[in-house]
């Protein structure tokens, strides 16, 4: 189901310095209403080890600031809706 305020990000390997910076420097917030704190992010590397890499990095980085993350599941829709 996609949310009003879904954020979504795209990183190939043309932007993953300058996201990766994005989320490493706080911009990334979340709040107190659910409603507003999806985020979905898509990577294309062409690797999927590396793609997983860099997704569990960005979520490692997320979890230090926001507790509720650091255990958060990772779901990889791709490779579900392929299965």
């Amino acid at each position: 189901m996609k949310k009003v305020h879904q954020r979504r990000f795209r990183i190939e390997v043309q932007s993953l310095s300058r996201e990766l910076q994005w989320f490493a420097t706080s911009a990334c917030r979340f709040g107190s209403n659910a409603a507003v704190n999806d985020l979905w992010l898509e990577v294309e590397m062409g690797d999927v080890a590396f793609e997983a890499a860099v997704v569990h990095y960005i979520k490692g980085v997320l979890g230090r600031r926001y507790q509720r993350l650091e255990l958060a599941p990772i779901r990889d829709h791709c490779r579900e809706d392929a299965a």
